[in-house]
């Protein structure tokens, strides 16, 4: 190794090559967070040729971002008409489809589990919902099921889907200890986020104005 080393270093020497400098700092900045990106996927998703046209003219944030397709502005005496494929929509919803049809079903132990998981599963419609939210996974590219009870509403367990915008998850030496679910409200022209906590054996919740100052639940 050691021959090696000195017959690199002689030819570098010979060649005048200076070596790269080891603490060089590169700085990478996202053009899109990820609230951003997950928009955009959306509206790939639902193929608007206005709303992509939209989107990209106002996150173009340099000139080549700016003679991009979507972006482009033509000049005042030419119109470039912009459509869109569908194919983001046909792919996403075909995969759903075939993990939808692949799914064997949820075994029980005992006839009276079956019987009350099959109540649960007509009540949350669960087939149907388990192909929305895996269209809502591929757009977002997370997600998370929140089970909560509302008798007022049914007896059953209420199954909802949170797509990965509207969750965030806290871990402690990369073990999930809780996961936070948000849901947007709009009162008397003002917007609220509640943010529902939910760890092992607790519940918090915080209700939150356009701020992110915490206000009271009633509110």
């Amino acid at each position: 190794m050691g021959f090696w080393n000195g017959v690199r270093n002689m030819v570098m020497k010979v060649m005048r090559i200076k070596p790269a400098p080891e603490n060089r700092v590169i700085t990478i900045t996202e053009p899109l967070s990820y609230r951003t990106n997950v928009l955009r996927n959306r509206l790939w998703y639902r193929g608007d040729p206005s709303e992509l046209d939209q989107f990209y003219k106002q996150t173009a944030s340099d000139s080549v971002a700016k003679s991009r397709f979507w972006a482009a502005v033509p000049s005042a005496d030419l119109a470039i008409r912009k459509i869109h494929s569908g194919l983001p929509a046909m792919i996403v919803e075909r995969l759903s489809d075939i993990v939808v049809a692949d799914l064997d079903g949820i075994s029980l132990k005992t006839d009276a589990e079956t019987k009350l998981w099959e109540e649960i599963n007509k009540d949350n419609d669960f087939d149907e919902l388990i192909g929305e939210s895996i269209t809502d996974a591929l757009i977002a590219g997370d997600g998370a099921f929140k089970i909560t009870i509302d008798t007022d509403v049914t007896k059953y367990p209420i199954i909802e889907f949170f797509s990965g915008e509207q969750v965030e998850y806290k871990r402690t030496r990369n073990r999930l200890q809780e996961v936070l679910f948000f849901t947007d409200y709009t009162r008397n022209d003002k917007d609220y986020r509640l943010e529902e906590t939910f760890g092992r054996g607790y519940i918090k919740y915080r209700l939150l104005n356009s701020d992110g100052k915490e206000v009271s639940l009633s509110t």
